[in-house]
């Protein structure tokens, strides 16, 4: 099972089973310290684990990142 942040790079590469999250890279399972929000997509990972059974399969998970701050996080990339 994989998680991914990139369906078209995903379709090339063919993974026998993954998981798409629409986050930023970098924040995969979510916000720094939001721990609800890792429980939640482990607990759907190995439920997908369990209900996906055709290789191939990318299935879009229901997370969606709300905040907008790529730019604050780009500044503080820079400054480091």
């Amino acid at each position: 099972m994989s998680l991914t942040l990139s369906a078209s790079i995903t379709r090339r590469i063919k993974p026998s089973r993954a998981l798409l999250v629409e986050h930023p890279f970098g924040l995969t399972m979510g916000d720094l310290h939001d721990d609800a929000t890792h429980v939640a997509i482990l607990d759907e990972m190995l439920a997908a684990a369990e209900r996906i059974q055709r290789a191939g399969t990318l299935e879009a998970l229901p997370f969606e990142w709300t905040k907008d701050d790529l730019r604050s996080r780009q500044l503080r990339k820079e400054a480091s």
